[in-house]
């Protein structure tokens, strides 16, 4: 892995890590501040959490990772696993699993396609060929001249973004 994306990897573990133990360890007053302190859907809320926050954690890596090979053009890789784990996993996990996890299926299978994000995330990283992908400029001026004008240009070609202003 390249420094950068390393380093995009450690921070979102991190930050993520720190912000889904907090939520760990300060559940109830969290959770309460949205369901009420005496809400019957108090346990209930804080059992969802527990299974589903941790699946944060994997889905930072997955963004840092695709975000690296995103930005070097490789577009089409990133969306393509994300559907995969989206509708395929998650909801065939889901659907797959309910006759014996009941409710805890559809909360289980964020943990799950997380996973499989992460492990065909790391696998499109090291072997996808995204390094060699490059991002098409479009429109290249024509001449000099019109290479002057775009750079000196005050407003985008269809106009400002904000008309009144």
């Amino acid at each position: 892995m390249s420094r950068i994306t390393w380093s995009g990897v450690t921070q979102a573990l991190l930050i993520t890590g720190a912000l889904v133990v907090l939520l760990a360890v300060a559940d109830k007053p969290a959770l309460a501040l949205f369901l009420g302190s005496h809400s019957p859907a108090l346990p209930i809320a804080r059992h969802i959490q527990l299974i589903v926050t941790w699946s944060f954690l994997l889905m930072g890596v997955t963004m840092v990772i695709f975000g690296t090979v995103r930005a070097n053009g490789a577009v089409m890789g990133p969306l393509i696993i994300l559907a995969i784990g989206l509708i395929p996993v998650r909801l065939g996990f889901a659907l797959g699993a309910y006759s014996w996890l009941k409710a805890d299926a559809l909360w289980l299978s964020f943990p799950v396609s997380s996973f499989a994000n992460i492990t065909l995330a790391i696998a499109f990283y090291l072997h996808g060929g995204w390094k060699k992908a490059r991002m098409d400029v479009g429109h290249a001026p024509l001449d000099e001249q019109e290479a002057i004008e775009e750079a000196l240009a005050e407003a985008e070609p269809g106009g400002r973004l904000n008309p009144a202003g």
